[in-house]
């Protein structure tokens, strides 16, 4: 039986929980959105900030070399870009006359791809002391002539690594690349917003009996949202100075140089004032600067995300000029110049390989040379 009783408004009186109550109700929203609002504009700043830092207006002309002092692991904090620094690192060192790469000879299995093993060829060609410190990690004691094979689950290897790209992160501010500066106003805002949080909070606490559900989940969503933004805004960040704005241009123009059709990028070529004037028996001077140029590229080329184009670049320059196999690669003619950018890109493929599995724990080396390119966040300086 269902019975209706009238009764006047108010005849019951609710429990406070069921009350409405402006203070416990609606005041915590408020504060909760005052404090996003504000560590959201402080993050804005910030993110200006960084942006207003990267612009180089020291150059009245394009440069498309590589810059002096540069290599990969100093590239990936100045550009962003960070596909497999490691490997790129390891092609920069074999470019440069320090390692030679070659096939194992312990390869079993004849249907497998071969093993790459490294092998060092000149340590006192390493003249940067990253570069150094990498070599030391795969050749203890520096002999020349020693070999590294890329050892299974290595934690020495994934030491080394982890070692040399954290030492890349306090070389460029040593450097004087970039350096940490904190937004004051910024700051301000973050701390004002913390402020507001802490109301809200307490607030939040008091109405947890009141069937308010709707308010606390926004609370609660919109405060872990305004905490993410107060600590963009009250920490430090690291920013290019004007070198390190200009030494990111310059990478940036040999990025697109890379990038354009081969008849573009040797015009391109011609502005290049770092290119190292190096004789060769080639037909002529450039045929030996271009060579030398494009090999030396290929570990931005890695590090770009882009190997798979920079290897067809790089077999079809060998090729048109009639050069050897480079010196840091005597592999690369082995199935004759019709398979040089399979044998390039099989190479690259194979040091990415191994590279990743010598790190126990995934990620520390990179995802695959043939993947796309890394990020990197705001904060570091792209």
């Amino acid at each position: 039986i269902t019975a209706a009783i009238g009764v006047e408004a108010g005849t019951v009186t609710q429990p406070s929980e069921r009350q409405d109550n402006f203070m416990l109700d609606g005041v915590p929203l408020l504060l909760v959105g005052a404090a996003l609002l504000l560590s959201a504009g402080g993050a804005a700043a910030v993110l200006a900030m960084v942006r207003r830092h990267r612009r180089d207006t020291s150059q009245t002309h394009t440069h498309y070399g590589i810059p002096a002092g540069m290599n990969p692991l100093l590239a990936k904090w100045l550009t962003g870009k960070a596909n497999e620094p490691i490997v790129a690192m390891i092609l920069h060192l074999a470019v440069h006359g320090v390692l030679r790469i070659e096939e194992s000879e312990q390869q079993t299995d004849k249907k497998s791809d071969p093993q790459p093993e490294l092998r060092l060829v000149d340590p006192q060609l390493a003249t940067d002391p990253l570069e150094t410190q990498l070599l030391e990690g795969l050749f203890p004691g520096l002999v020349p002539g020693a070999t590294f094979a890329f050892p299974k689950d290595s934690k020495a290897f994934t030491k080394a690594a982890q070692k040399v790209e954290q030492a890349s992160g306090e070389a460029v501010l040593e450097r004087g690349y970039q350096r940490k500066v904190r937004h004051g106003k910024a700051a301000l805002s973050g701390w004002l917003s913390l402020v507001l949080l802490i109301p809200t909070v307490v607030l939040l606490i008091m109405g947890a009996s009141r069937d308010n559900t709707v308010t606390t989940v926004l609370s609660v969503v919109l405060g872990l949202l305004s905490l993410m933004f107060i600590l963009i805004c009250v920490f430090r960040h690291r920013v290019l100075t004007p070198q390190g704005a200009a030494t990111r241009r310059q990478l940036q123009d040999m990025h697109q140089m890379m990038e354009a059709s081969e008849t573009d990028r040797l015009e391109m070529m011609q502005s290049y004032a770092h290119a190292t004037r190096t004789p060769t028996a080639a037909h002529d001077e450039l045929s030996g600067e271009i060579i030398e140029l494009y090999d030396r590229l290929l570990p931005y080329a890695v590090l770009f995300g882009m190997p798979e184009d920079w290897s067809e670049a790089l077999a079809s320059a060998y090729q048109h000029h009639h050069f050897p196999a480079p010196f840091w690669y005597p592999g690369l003619l082995h199935h004759g110049t019709a398979g040089m950018q399979d044998s390039l890109s099989s190479m690259l493929i194979s040091v990415s390989a191994a590279a990743a599995t010598s790190s126990p724990n995934a990620g520390s080396t990179g995802g695959g040379v043939a993947g796309g390119g890394g990020g990197g966040g705001a904060a570091g300086g792209r």
